[in-house]
């Protein structure tokens, strides 16, 4: 009978020269002195972990023509600050607020934001609210309560502009909306 590595040799499959790249051999030992890099779960006396003198210097930059440079407008980012200490809601694209809100057919995509309204002033699915470019944009969904910006009841199905700092209300349960 042969022995156990004459037949572990024999099912072994070796792929062609070229496929599976060479394995370096360390030609020197780690330097114990090079700072040390963190690594979760890893020892930091690990010789993996010290960065060598060529890797703690930043490359060069290459030098390039202004023509080719590319700048792109940064997005203007809007939130919603809530009441009673509850977290900020951050916004972009599109959201449907409301105590339990579901899709609609005018945004089927949406994101569904949640409020809680322990006084249950605000509709299941109370509002639209978009981000369209630099401006955002409330709509109110036919909610029992209304929505108000800065004290202006809406028209619902009526898309209307936020300004920067303004409240947003929905029945009685009151945001600012800002631009960060």
């Amino acid at each position: 009978m042969p022995e156990t590595d004459d037949v572990d040799r024999n099912f072994l499959i070796v792929p062609p020269p070229g496929i599976v790249p060479a394995t370096p051999t360390p030609t020197s030992t780690p330097d114990r002195s090079a700072p040390l890099i963190s690594v979760p779960g890893a020892p930091l006396d690990s010789a993996t972990h010290r960065m060598t003198s060529a890797a703690a210097v930043a490359p060069p930059r290459a030098a390039h023509d202004e023509s080719d440079t590319i700048t792109l407008r940064p997005t203007v980012a809007w939130r919603l600050d809530l009441p009673f200490d509850l977290p900020s809601v951050a916004l972009s694209g599109i959201a449907v607020l409301g105590r339990n809100p579901a899709a609609v057919d005018r945004a089927p995509n949406a994101a569904l934001v949640a409020i809680a309204d322990p006084a249950k002033s605000v509709s299941k699915t109370h509002a639209l609210i978009e981000v369209d470019g630099d401006s955002l944009w409330v709509t109110d969904l036919d909610s029992t309560n209304g929505t108000a910006v800065d004290d202006s009841p809406l028209v619902p199905g009526a898309r209307s502009k936020v300004a920067d700092g303004s409240v947003v209300t929905l029945g009685d349960f009151a945001m600012r909306a800002t631009r960060r």
